[in-house]
């Protein structure tokens, strides 16, 4: 923990620069310490969701979205996961408006047939017979 030169009471009490800067860089290191484990976990846990996505793929389960969330995980800590991921994000994007472009397409025909087949069809004679 830094000392600040402000809490001290006396001028005995006092540390001198060179043990300040001493507590700085131990901050500094058990920073970086603290950064690095938290990188090792993150790396860990997302190649782990993300290998169970991938088994997920020929088993049974949600193995795109595992996949999926494995490499959100490992974007949180690393430049190549969020690239691939926006890249498949994109994919997705792509797949899903072609998907929807085919269907609206499909139904507008799918309707205009059932509104064909609804309309009623009279016949001349049965209108007169009433």
């Amino acid at each position: 923990m830094v000392r600040r030169l402000d809490r001290c009471k006396s001028k005995s009490d006092q540390p001198d620069l060179f043990s300040l800067a001493a507590d700085a860089k131990n901050d500094m290191k058990r920073a970086y310490d603290l950064k690095q484990v938290r990188r090792v976990v993150v790396f860990v846990a997302g190649i782990v969701v993300l290998l169970l996505g991938i088994m997920m793929l020929v088993a049974p389960g949600p193995g795109i979205l595992t996949v999926v969330l494995g490499l959100g995980i490992l974007a949180m800590e690393f430049v190549w996961a969020r690239r691939l991921l926006k890249r498949l994000r994109e994919k997705g994007t792509n797949f899903t408006n072609r998907l929807f472009r085919k269907d609206a397409a499909v139904l507008s025909v799918v309707r205009r047939r059932v509104r064909a087949e609804k309309l009623p069809r009279y016949s001349h004679e049965r209108r007169h017979r009433a």
